[in-house]
């Protein structure tokens, strides 16, 4: 995480984009709530997104794992703040929220979207898996 804000975030072009970001605590900052299954057992939890970054009127939350992260509990993750973001966007129309998982494959792949104005649209290699994975399990 250190690596991916302090290395891309600072480049000028990037910075030139991006009005605002904030890298949230561990624990006690903005808290989705989830569950999955492991195996035959329901969990529960809750995670707090790495970053929030601010572009004109969009908010991108961003989730950062590591490029193998694939698992039962990261898609519960991606689904369950995909529809709390969503409903949060219902809810108010000041901002547009857009959930992101990130993963350091995708770092430059992202901020070159982001230059580009496609961030809304951007899907880094790790949350491609985790539909895949999801879509698998349907």
């Amino acid at each position: 995480l250190y690596s991916f804000v302090t290395s891309r975030r600072v480049s000028e072009e990037n910075a030139k984009k991006i009005d605002a970001w904030i890298k949230s605590l561990d624990v006690g900052f903005y808290s989705v709530e989830y569950s999955w299954r492991k195996g035959e057992h329901p969990k529960q939890g809750s995670f707090n997104p790495d970053l929030f970054i601010k572009i004109r009127r969009d908010i991108l939350v961003v989730e950062i794992k590591a490029d193998t992260d694939i698992s039962s509990e990261n898609k519960a993750k991606l689904r369950y703040a995909r529809q709390h973001f969503d409903r949060l966007n219902e809810l108010q129309s000041e901002y547009k929220y857009y959930f992101k998982f990130l993963s350091p494959s995708s770092y430059d792949l992202f901020f070159q979207n982001l230059r580009e104005g496609k961030h809304k649209a951007f899907k880094s290699n790790i949350e491609a898996k985790l539909d895949d994975l999801d879509r698998a399990s349907l």
